[in-house]
């Protein structure tokens, strides 16, 4: 690609970090029709924040059809001793 052309793509564009904040914000609220193309240019030139919005849209399909099971007792929670072993230890390690 012309280095030019790149050059304009990537002052156009938001950084990586906005981008990748967007593609996650995306999942809880449509964004604006300037946010949606800023995110597509960024994707001309970054593979990486494709990837990582395209890992974002695997993992959300994923767990909604998974949704059910999400909340479930598993039959294998923590006694209140180990949660009291946990909570000492974060404590400790928070120190």
């Amino acid at each position: 690609m012309n280095k030019v052309l790149v050059k304009l793509i990537d002052r156009l564009t938001p950084g990586c970090e906005k981008v990748a904040m967007l593609s996650s914000e995306r999942l809880d609220r449509r964004l604006t029709s300037k946010e949606r193309l800023s995110i597509r240019l960024h994707f001309v030139i970054c593979y990486f924040c494709k990837r990582y919005h395209d890992q974002l849209d695997s993992m959300h399909g994923k767990m909604s059809q998974r949704s059910e099971k999400f909340g479930q007792q598993c039959g294998k929670c923590l006694g209140d001793e180990e949660k009291a072993h946990l909570k000492e230890a974060c404590r400790k390690g928070l120190q």
